[in-house]
C-alpha cells in the first residue's frame, strides 16, 4: 500500500492531469507549458496486466486457488456470484477512475432505471481504461475455469454513474450469449449502504423462479469487483442512491456461445365483476361540478379528442377528507410482485390487526362504501356520459406505492391485452406537494414513445381510454424524496363494442 508521501504525489499527478484534460477538451494551446511545476502522471510499466493487480486479484487468478475459487462460487447464494475486493493496485484504479470521468457520459432513464452511462469503451484509447481492456482477457480464463463457461474474448465495457435518486430496478441481466457479468466499484471512500445507497441487491426466488425478495446486499466499496452468473435466477438491483456522492463503476458482460430460453410469464385472467349491492348515490360522492349536464358535455368532448382526462377535485371535499383519511390508517396490506414486474401494496379486503376496533370498523366502512360505488351502475353510468363509451365489468384494486414502490412496463399484462377504460381516484393528502421529481406518477407508452404522464394529485380521477392492444402502462418507482406514500383506487372498465352502424338508407 502506498505511504502518506506516495499518495500526495499521487494526488498532485491526478490534478495535473485532470487540469491537462480540460484543457484539450477547451481547445486550448500551449496549456503543457502552463504549470512547470505540476506533470502528467507517469503510467505504471505494464508490461503484463498483473502489473496493475492488487494481491487479492493475484490470488484469484493462482491456480492454487482455483478450487477454493470455484467452490465458492458453486456455493453462493442466492445464485452463483464472487466478490474479490482490493481487486487493482489501488494507485491506478484511482487513475482509472479519473480517466473514466472524463468520459462523456448519456442519461438513461425509463420505468427501470435511471443513471448515466458511457459508449461501450472497447474502442477507447485512453492508457488506464486499455489497461483494464487487458486486465479482463487475464480474467477471463480464470473465469471460464470457475464457471465452467467457455467465453468469447468479445467483453462489453461500460462505465455508469448513479446520482442522488438514481437506480436499477429488479432484472435478470439475460440477453443472448450473456454469461457472466461483472462489475467494478470506484466509488468514494467509505461508501455506504445506510448512508449512501446504491448497493447491489441479489434476489432469491422461489418454486416458479419469480424473485421474492433481497436476500443478499453488497456494499459497492471502492475497488471491489463483483462478477455473477448470467441465468433465470439472477434478479439483481441497484438501490437507489440517496446522497449527493456519485456511485461511479465499470461494467459489463462477459459472452458465450449457448443462448438460454426465456419463458413467459402466465398471468391469471383480470376479473371483471357487475357489482349489483346497492350502493350510495351519485351525489354522495361526486362533486357538484360533475353533475351538472353543461359541463359533463364539455368533459365529453374534450375527452373524445384526445382519449384521457384529469377531473381535479372529483369527489365532494368532506367525503374524499373522509376517505384519504380512512386509506391512510389501514394497516393490513398484502405485498404484489413479482419484482421484476411490479412491487407495491393492495388492500387485502380483511380486518387491520393492531387497530382499535371501533376505529377499525369505521375505516373499512368508509373504504368498503366507496369501493361499492366504484364498481356500481350509478358511476358506470355517470363515467358513460363523461366519456362515450358503454361500459361493462370493472376490476378495481386498492393500491398503496411507499418509497421504493413501482410497476414496470410489460407486454404480457392481462389488463393490456384488449381495449378498456382505465379509472384511477388518486387519494394523495392534500397537504402533500408531488412532481416528476418524487416519482409515483402514471406512465403510458408505445414502445419507446412516451403517450402521456398522469401526475400525483390529491382527489383526481383519471380517465384513459385504451382503443387497441399494444400500449403499456407504468407507475414511476417513488424514491426518498417523496413526502408520504400514494395510495389511489385503480379500476379497469371493460368495454361495449359498438355496433357497426348501417349507412344505407
Amino acid at each position: 500500500m502506498p505511504n502518506a508521501r506516495n499518495r500526495k504525489a499521487m494526488k498532485k499527478m491526478r490534478e495535473a492531469k485532470r487540469a491537462k484534460l480540460a484543457a484539450e477538451q477547451a481547445g486550448a494551446k500551449g496549456q503543457e507549458k502552463r504549470d512547470s511545476t505540476k506533470t502528467t502522471p507517469k503510467q505504471p510499466p505494464f508490461e503484463k496486466a498483473g502489473a496493475v493487480l492488487a494481491k487479492s486479484a493475484k490470488e484469484l487468478l493462482q491456480t492454487s486457488r482455483l478450487s477454493d475459487r470455484k467452490e465458492a462460487f458453486e456455493k453462493s447464494k442466492p445464485f452463483k456470484h464472487l466478490l474479490v475486493q482490493n481487486f487493482l493496485d489501488e494507485d491506478y484504479a484511482l487513475l482509472l477512475k479519473d480517466e473514466l470521468m472524463h468520459e462523456e457520459f448519456y442519461q438513461k432513464s425509463n420505468d427501470l432505471y435511471d443513471f448515466t452511462q458511457t459508449k461501450d469503451l472497447n474502442d477507447c484509447s485512453k492508457p488506464f481504461i486499455k489497461r483494464f481492456k487487458d486486465i479482463l482477457q487475464v480474467t477471463r480464463a480464470e473465469l471460464e475455469a470457475i464457471s465452467g463457461f467457455k467465453l468469447k474474448e468479445s467483453v462489453d465495457i461500460f462505465g455508469a454513474i448513479y446520482t442522488e435518486t438514481g437506480k436499477l430496478l429488479c432484472h435478470d441481466d439475460r440477453m443472448p450469449g450473456r454469461k457472466i457479468a461483472y462489475i467494478l466499484y470506484l466509488t468514494p471512500e467509505g461508501w455506504s449502504k445506510e448512508k449512501d445507497g446504491g448497493a447491489l441487491d441479489l434476489f432469491e426466488t422461489d418454486g416458479k423462479l419469480m424473485p421474492t425478495g433481497v436476500a443478499k446486499t453488497i456494499v459497492p466499496e471502492f475497488n471491489s469487483l463483483v462478477f455473477f452468473e448470467v441465468s433465470k435466477v439472477s434478479f439483481h438491483q441497484v438501490s437507489e442512491v440517496i446522497s449527493k456522492r456519485a456511485r461511479v463503476s465499470l461494467s459489463g458482460w462477459f459472452y458465450g456461445d449457448t443462448i438460454d430460453s426465456i419463458e413467459e410469464i402466465k398471468w391469471p385472467e383480470p376479473d371483471f365483476k357487475i357489482c349489483t349491492e346497492a350502493a350510495d348515490k351519485i351525489e354522495d360522492w361526486v362533486g357538484r361540478t360533475y353533475r351538472k349536464p353543461n359541463m359533463i358535455k364539455k368533459i365529453r368532448q374534450a375527452f373524445l379528442e384526445e382519449s384521457s382526462i384529469d377531473l381535479r377535485n372529483f369527489l365532494r371535499k368532506d367525503k374524499f377528507e373522509s376517505l384519504s383519511s380512512a386509506l391512510y390508517k389501514l394497516t393490513r396490506w398484502r405485498h404484489v410482485g413479482p419484482f421484476h414486474k411490479m412491487n407495491y401494496l393492495a388492500w387485502n379486503d380483511s380486518a387491520n390487526p393492531g387497530m382499535d376496533e371501533g376505529e377499525c370498523k369505521e375505516a373499512e366502512t368508509i373504504v368498503e362504501g366507496f369501493r361499492k360505488f366504484m364498481c356500481s351502475e350509478q358511476l358506470r353510468g355517470l363515467l358513460g356520459e363523461l366519456t362515450g363509451i358503454t361500459l361493462k365489468g370493472v376490476a378495481i384494486q386498492i393500491r398503496k406505492f411507499g418509497e421504493g414502490h413501482y410497476t414496470l412496463a410489460h407486454d404480457d399484462e392481462p389488463f393490456m391485452k384488449e381495449e378498456g377504460l382505465d379509472v384511477v381516484l388518486c387519494c394523495t393528502n392534500p397537504a402533500h406537494v408531488w412532481d416528476l421529481k418524487t416519482g409515483g406518477s402514471m406512465h403510458y407508452i408505445d414502445g419507446e414513445e412516451e403517450l402521456l404522464t398522469i401526475e400525483a394529485s390529491s382527489n383526481t380521477l383519471s380517465l384513459v381510454y385504451r382503443a387497441e392492444p399494444g400500449t403499456s402502462r407504468f407507475v414511476k418507482y417513488v424514491n426518498a424524496k417523496a413526502p408520504a406514500p400514494r395510495i389511489d383506487i385503480a379500476c379497469t372498465f371493460r368495454c361495449e363494442e359498438d355496433e357497426e352502424e348501417d349507412d344505407n338508407p
